[in-house]
């Protein structure tokens, strides 16, 4: 059937998928998502400008935004932007990368503190032990 797409189930996700937005309409969409609750500055667009992602602190808080953006026009659009979840939830992958980044800091942090002879952890002292 021309001018069908079909639909693809995707996991809800905290990160919501925008597509069809006119040209022009990039700030209006912004000035709407940026009201609702959970919503975590700035939207990203896409290459090509047609599309956008907007990032929420919880899933339960994108469903709800995503309900609050059915049906809106931006713009005059005759059409309406299209809204669905990110299927690669791109702020799930940026929390796990901070998390990773964290712990090898912290892994980094605690191996300079780290026995290389008996592998136990001992505590560093600010001064060399003949001078105590």
């Amino acid at each position: 059937m021309p001018g069908f797409k079909e639909s693809v189930w995707v996991a809800p996700s905290p990160t919501l998928y925008f597509s069809n937005i006119p040209a022009d309409a990039l700030p209006e969409l912004e000035a709407h998502v940026g009201q609702l609750e959970g919503f975590i500055p700035p939207m990203r667009r896409a290459k090509g400008g047609a599309i956008a992602f907007a990032d929420f602190d919880s899933t339960q808080k994108a469903t709800t935004a995503m309900h609050s953006c059915m049906g809106l026009q931006v713009c005059g659009s005759a059409e309406g932007i299209r809204i669905s979840y990110d299927k690669d939830d791109s702020a799930a992958k940026r929390q796990e990368k901070e998390k990773n980044t964290a712990r090898e800091a912290a892994n980094t942090a605690l191996s300079k503190y780290h026995c290389k002879i008996c592998g136990a952890f001992v505590i560093k002292l600010g001064k060399p032990l003949e001078k105590l």
